[in-house]
């Protein structure tokens, strides 16, 4: 009797080194999403490796280590904190969407929009993670599956809600939000997962010491800053040109 035949596609037993290696190969998608917007009256930074390096680097500081801590809570029981807030926050996300498209609208006064969707979100998220909590523990298997049928056709909905605005800075988080959950989520080559887990923190550290080192240039952190708001995020603090 032959042996089963090893499937291409699945679950790594080093799931640390799969959520890195994922986070590496999708962040540098959206370093290059950014670098090769052309705001008016600029260039692209598709064409200059030390551009995309510098926003691959600032792309993977957030996407690894979010990538990592989802696929942790999707591995964990269905009652777990960690599941519960990860479903959660997927939630809450179309009913926060639609609450802050509507307050921007009709809010002038940004200091009052902003506490206002603050004290909101926290509530909505509040409530959101206690009953993820509750379905988790419940003991339906149906009710988890609709539940989680139900948490993904809401985060699906708000990311095509940002999508169709086409501004920038939302673009530039629909972009890194995917990412971030396909780190998590997604199942990848086994020839990728089976990377050793130190090879691929050593690749991902690299990438961000190079990244660290780009930070001195004013005129490129400039134009990082302007072309991707939100997932150059961990680096736009850091160098001058602000």
């Amino acid at each position: 009797m032959s042996e089963p035949r090893r499937e291409r596609w699945g679950r790594s037993p080093n799931e640390h080194a799969t959520a890195i290696a994922a986070g590496l190969l999708l962040s540098l998608l959206v370093a290059l999403r950014a670098a090769s917007f052309t705001p008016e009256g600029g260039h692209s930074l598709a064409a200059q490796p030390s551009g995309l390096v510098l926003l691959w680097a600032a792309a993977s500081a957030l996407v690894v280590p979010v990538g990592l801590w989802i696929r942790s809570a999707s591995l964990k029981a269905h009652g777990s904190v960690d599941r519960a807030f990860l479903l959660g926050t997927a939630l809450s996300s179309l009913p926060l969407a639609l609450f802050g498209g509507v307050l921007k609208s009709a809010t002038h006064h940004r200091p009052l929009g902003g506490a206002t969707f603050a004290v909101v979100a926290c509530v909505v998220l509040t409530l959101s993670v206690a009953l993820a909590l509750r379905v988790g523990r419940s003991m339906k298997p149906w009710l988890g599956r609709f539940f989680l049928i139900a948490c993904s056709g809401s985060a699906a909905a708000a990311l095509l809600l940002a999508a169709l605005a086409s501004r920038p800075a939302l673009l530039d988080f629909v972009t890194l939000a995917a990412a971030c959950a396909g780190a998590g989520l997604l199942k990848i080559p086994t020839q990728v997962a089976g990377l050793p887990r130190a090879l691929t923190g050593v690749l991902w550290v690299a990438l961000l010491s190079c990244g660290l080192l780009l930070t001195g240039r004013a005129e490129l952190m400039t134009e990082a800053r302007s072309r991707a708001p939100v997932s150059f995020a961990a680096f736009s603090w850091l160098g001058g040109g602000s």
